[in-house]
């Protein structure tokens, strides 16, 4: 799960329009990242739903930190302006041997993005397993 950090500024710095132009281009970026195998959505206000197949949380965090700066790295165009976004990742990994359904999934993602959000915002952090 990702959520762009601040995006209520966003809009009430540059306007929603500008937010909106924002939103189009993040989910550009997403689209030009990941796998054709992969699925990427907006998922409600500024949060978007990524679904990576095969991952593996201990070989792949290089990959969902190439995501992340590929958000946010770059400044975004709009109109005349420059605008600088970050936005915080939380991750919950599918395991056979620990089952649940996929709105459980989703639960341990907003958890972990929680997480990230008091962490600072701007980072990555993973559901941690019980």
């Amino acid at each position: 799960m990702i959520d762009l950090d601040h995006f209520k500024q966003i809009n009430d710095v540059y306007g929603h329009l500008a937010g909106d132009e924002i939103l189009r281009e993040v989910a550009r970026r997403l689209a030009g990242t990941i796998r054709p195998y992969d699925s990427a959505g907006r998922y409600g206000g500024e949060e978007f739903l990524l679904i990576l197949a095969d991952f593996d949380a201990s070989q792949d965090k290089s990959r969902v930190a190439a995501i992340h700066d590929a958000i946010c790295l770059e400044p975004i165009q709009v109109a005349d302006k420059s605008v600088n976004i970050t936005c915080s990742f939380g991750v919950s990994v599918f395991c056979s041997n620990r089952p649940g359904t996929s709105e459980r999934l989703v639960d341990r993602a907003d958890k972990a993005l929680y997480k990230a959000k008091h962490r600072g915002r701007n980072c990555v952090e993973f559901d941690e397993p019980s």
